[in-house]
């Protein structure tokens, strides 16, 4: 048997709901593209540092009119990191909310025609039976010789079900990897995170971004900081917190692993190369069945909903704030918003393992959500997304922003 095999069933003997050295690994050669990555410049820090004690001030007035208070000094403290660093922190800091849906994976029942193996079966042994199927195959990477084999098949499945926690593992490894590539700060995909005592930042990323769309530098440091500091108050309200971890955690529940799915894809690829195992494991549909329970669907319309809002406040507040220290700002919105709607397939896999989408409609949709709501009945209202238990609205009060506000009368 290959000497790879060997490794990754010694490796699943210890295996829990999501190997995280695994993920890991992934994540920070995947965010570095496989070389070694330069720390950040020190000037370029000193500037970030500048600029994010310009826009604190701005944000901390905007937040005294809406009447929220601000739970930390947001100027006081900045990291400006390198993608390598990003990923990992934000590994760490998504870490309670991926343990859930490792866990709901674990303990759900997976979905397969081949049966699953008896608790006594030994990993070990099952790593043996692995190799002296493959040796019964005089071509490994010839996908027809194994599709041919229905016995094959099925152990492949068996198999599946044993390797899910690695190939969970690198499915989310991948996904950050490729997140730090683009991402500006630590709400690109706006969810909590264990930190919130600061503000992170990716300085090649917002440089890169600027050099692409020929945008003002500064300008764009000054959006990003701006928007950084709205997400960090916004996920620091307890409420808030609350309400889209029990949501992931409901939107969790509903997940299924599809192991004839897993099955197909590995019969499609060359079972003695670790890369081609990589790059199918890497495939989000090669994971999930596709069918959705009721709950599940909810949740992943709840979440939306919810982070639909949110982004719709952080836009309103951050435009105007933006618009008195920049002026006419139409270029950079219209850079970021084709950047949304061409957003990465990492972020669109995010997206769908957390249960939430942020396409433009719906980005839109939280935007008329809070310009409704101002106008309606003033800037105050805005503070009971925020400090009220559920303050966050339903799918159906997204689109009637008036359902919303009698809930609060």
């Amino acid at each position: 048997m290959p000497q790879f095999l060997n490794d990754l069933f010694g490796m699943l003997s210890n295996a829990g709901p999501i190997q995280w050295q695994v993920a890991e690994q992934l994540a920070l050669n995947v965010a570095a593209g496989g070389s070694t990555e330069p720390n950040v410049d020190p000037l370029d820090r000193v500037k970030f540092e500048e600029i994010a004690s310009i826009s604190a001030r701005y944000v901390g007035a905007a937040l005294d009119e809406i009447g929220l208070m601000t739970p930390i000094d947001l100027g006081s403290r900045i990291e400006v990191i390198n993608r390598a660093s990003w990923a990992k922190k934000s590994l760490s800091a998504w870490k309670p909310l991926l343990e859930e849906i490792g866990i709901a994976l674990s303990a759900t029942p997976i979905e397969s025609g081949a049966s699953k193996p008896t608790d006594e079966q030994d990993l070990s042994n099952a790593g043996d039976m692995f190799g002296q199927n493959l040796a019964n195959f005089s071509d490994l990477s010839n996908p027809e010789a194994l599709g041919d084999n229905e016995m094959m098949f099925k152990f492949i499945s068996q198999i599946s079900q044993m390797i899910a926690p690695a190939m969970l593992a690198m499915q989310i490894g991948s996904m950050i990897g490729h997140l730090a590539q683009t991402s500006f700060g630590a709400y690109d995909l706006p969810l909590p995170r264990v930190e919130r005592k600061g503000l992170i930042v990716v300085s090649s990323n917002v440089t890169t971004f600027a050099n692409d769309w020929s945008l003002d530098l500064e300008s764009v440091k000054l959006w990003v900081l701006t928007r950084e500091m709205l997400m960090l108050v916004v996920f620091s309200s307890p409420h808030i917190d609350k309400s889209i971890r029990e949501l992931v955690s409901a939107h969790a529940r509903g997940m299924k692993m599809d192991a004839d799915e897993i099955a197909s894809k590995l019969q499609n690829v060359d079972l003695t190369d670790p890369s081609a195992l990589e790059s199918a494991f890497g495939d989000p549909e090669a994971m999930f069945s596709g069918q959705q329970s009721l709950e599940q669907i909810w949740a992943a319309e709840s979440i939306t909903a919810g982070i639909a809002a949110i982004e719709g406040f952080v836009h309103y507040v951050g435009h105007s704030i933006i618009e008195k220290t920049l002026g006419n700002v139409s270029l950079l919105e219209e850079s970021l918003i084709r950047r949304r709607v061409t957003r990465s397939e990492a972020v669109k896999y995010g997206e769908t393992l957390f249960g939430l989408t942020l396409d433009q409609s719906n980005i839109e949709m939280g935007e008329k959500f809070i310009s409704e709501i101002v106008d309606l009945s003033g800037l105050d209202a805005l503070a009971n997304l925020f400090n009220s238990e559920n303050g966050l609205p339903l799918p159906s009060e997204l689109e009637s922003p008036e359902l919303w506000l009698d809930r609060f009368k």
